[in-house]
């Protein structure tokens, strides 16, 4: 699976989906997974939040590239006091 900063995004992703399934969670407490149309909003939302995650992480090092091709070394000297990418503190 994509590998991104030393996290495996796919552990992550499942972490996220048990945390919100598992018994006693809001979703389950709340009866949104006993309807059909609860069932398909969380399927639709989890794909959204997928989509989104991935898209992001997958544009990171092709915007390091433009931002290295536009910048030169002050891009690399940027990326030596500021290491990280998307949230700074975690990523």
């Amino acid at each position: 699976m994509l590998e991104v900063f030393g996290t495996r995004i796919d552990r992550i992703v499942a972490g996220i989906a048990c945390w919100n399934a598992a018994t006693g969670s809001w979703l389950r407490e709340c009866g949104a997974l006993e309807t059909n149309a609860g069932v398909g909003v969380t399927v639709a939302g989890a794909l959204l939040i997928m989509s989104i995650i991935f898209g992001l992480l997958l544009r990171i090092p092709r915007e390091d590239e433009a931002l290295l091709q536009y910048f030169g070394d002050n891009w690399v000297q940027f990326k030596k006091r500021v290491p990280y990418s998307l949230v700074p503190g975690l990523i």
